[in-house]
C-alpha cells in the first residue's frame, strides 16, 4: 500500500461552500493526498473556484464533465485516483483536519480495509447540530453476524467520512449505481467485501444541511429507486448465497427503508406529488405483505416515519442481544411486530399471549393463562401501549417487573 490518498470531491453548483469544503481538505495534518475535483456540470461559478485552487495547489487534479449526477462523478475519481485509498466528501461539507491522519492510523494499527468516521450534521443558517452518526458496533461489522447487521439498514449507508481500500471497488466490480439513493444500493455491498472494518468515534466529517441540496427533494423517480433497493439487496445477497440466512434481516432493512422514502416525502415532495409518492410506497408494503403505514398509524400515532425508523434501529440492536441469551422467552402481542420477533427469536420462544386469540400459528393463548407457561422474560410486542400493558402484567397477573422487557427508542 502506498502513502497516497485520494480525496475525491464530485461538484455541482456549490459556489457557496466550496472554498470552505476545499480549505479543509488542503489543511489536513495529513499531507499525501491527490485531491480529485469533478466538476459535475456546474452553472455557477464553481469550476471557476476549482480554477483558481488549481493553479495555488499542486495536489489538485481538476476534471469537468457534462451534468451525469454524482454517483458517476465517484466512479471517475475512483477510475481515474493514483492511489489505493479512497476519501470521499461532498462539496457542501467539510472536515476536521486531523480527519484523515486519525482514520489513516486507525486503518494502518488495524490491518483494515476500511476506517469510518463520526460525523454530525449541521443545519446552515444556525449552525447547530441536527444529528450525529448512530452509533456503530465494530465488532459486529467484523463478526459471523455482520451480514444481517449490513443489510438490516441499523447505520447510515454512506460513502464519506471514511477512507476505503480501492481494491474493494475495483476487484469486486462495485461502482456508483446511475439513481437516486446510489449510496444505499452501493454501500452494504462495500462493506461486506472488506475483510476489516475499523471505527474512529469522533466528529470528524461535518455533513451541512441545507435548502437547495439533493438530499432535500424528494419526487417519484427518488420513491422508484427506494422501492428496486429490495430487489437489488436480495439479488446480490443471493449471488453471494447468503439470501436465505439473512432473509429476515434484509426484510428488516427494507421496511425502514421505506420509513425513510415516507419521510421524506412527507417532508421534502411538491404538494403535486406526494400523495402519488405515497400511494406507490404503501402500494409496496401491501404487495409485501407487511402493512407497517396503517400500523404506525394505529399503534403509533404521535411518531412520524423518522421516528418510527430510529424505533426501529434501537429494536434490532436490542434483539441482537437477546438472541446471544440464552433465555426463554413469551411475546405479548401477535401483531406485525410481534410476528417479526417470533421469527427472530424462534427457537427461544416458548408462547405468545394475546388477548384476541389468533391460532393461527398454534402458540397464542390468552393472557389470563400465564401461569401455565414457564419463561424467563416476557416481551412487549405492541409499540406505543407498553405502559399500559406493563401495568396490566404486574397488576392484574403478578408478574414481576424485572421479567418485562420493553422496545423503548
Amino acid at each position: 500500500m502506498n502513502d497516497l490518498i485520494s480525496v475525491i470531491i464530485p461538484i455541482y453548483n456549490a459556489e457557496k461552500y466550496l472554498k470552505k469544503c476545499l480549505d479543509s481538505v488542503l489543511n489536513q495534518t495529513y499531507r499525501d493526498l491527490e485531491i480529485i475535483l469533478i466538476n459535475d456540470g456546474s452553472t455557477d461559478s464553481s469550476y471557476k473556484i476549482c480554477q483558481e485552487y488549481e493553479k495555488k495547489e499542486s495536489r489538485i487534479r481538476l476534471f469537468t464533465q457534462k451534468n451525469r449526477g454524482q454517483g458517476f462523478a465517484r466512479n471517475f475519481g475512483v477510475l481515474h485516483s493514483r492511489s489505493d485509498l479512497i476519501f470521499f466528501i461532498d462539496a457542501d461539507d467539510y472536515i476536521e483536519e486531523n480527519a484523515i491522519w486519525l482514520l489513516r492510523e486507525k486503518m494502518l494499527q488495524d490491518r483494515s480495509d476500511i476506517a469510518i468516521g463520526g460525523w454530525e450534521k449541521i443545519d446552515e443558517p444556525s449552525g447547530k447540530i441536527l444529528k450525529t452518526n448512530p452509533k456503530i458496533d465494530a465488532d459486529l461489522l467484523n463478526s459471523e453476524d455482520r451480514v444481517s447487521y449490513l443489510f438490516s439498514f441499523q447505520f447510515t449507508y454512506v460513502p464519506w467520512g471514511m477512507i476505503i481500500s480501492k481494491k474493494i471497488f475495483i476487484d469486486n466490480y462495485l461502482f456508483f449505481p446511475n439513481y437516486f439513493h446510489e449510496d444505499l444500493y452501493l454501500m452494504p455491498k462495500v462493506f461486506y467485501f472488506a475483510k476489516k472494518i475499523s471505527y474512529v468515534d469522533s466528529k470528524l466529517y461535518k455533513w451541512l444541511e441545507r435548502g437547495g441540496s439533493s438530499s432535500n427533494s424528494f419526487t417519484i423517480d427518488h420513491a422508484i429507486s427506494v422501492g428496486g433497493i429490495l430487489v437489488d439487496w436480495s439479488n446480490f445477497l443471493i449471488k453471494e448465497k447468503m439470501y436465505k440466512k439473512n432473509q429476515t434481516s434484509l426484510f428488516q432493512g427494507f421496511i425502514k427503508c421505506l420509513a425513510f422514502g415516507k419521510n421524506q416525502a412527507n417532508k421534502f415532495s411538491s404538494k403535486e406529488q406526494r400523495q402519488e409518492i405515497l400511494a406507490y410506497l404503501e402500494n409496496i408494503e401491501k404487495n409485501f405483505d407487511i402493512n407497517f403505514y396503517n400500523y404506525s398509524l394505529e399503534q403509533t400515532s404521535s411518531m412520524d416515519n423518522l421516528d418510527l425508523s430510529h424505533k426501529l434501529n434501537n429494536i434490532y440492536q436490542q434483539v441482537s442481544q437477546l438472541k446471544r441469551s440464552d433465555s426463554r422467552f413469551a411475546i405479548y402481542g401477535n401483531g406485525i411486530f410481534g410476528k417479526l420477533m417470533a421469527k427472530e427469536l424462534s427457537d427461544q420462544i416458548v408462547v405468545i399471549f394475546d388477548k384476541s386469540l389468533d391460532k393461527a400459528n398454534g402458540i397464542v393463548e390468552n393472557p389470563i393463562k400465564i401461569d401455565d407457561y414457564d419463561f424467563d422474560k416476557i416481551l412487549i410486542c405492541v409499540l406505543g401501549r407498553e405502559e399500559e400493558i406493563v401495568s396490566y402484567l404486574k397488576n392484574d397477573l403478578n408478574v414481576s417487573e424485572h421479567k418485562i422487557v420493553t422496545f423503548r427508542s
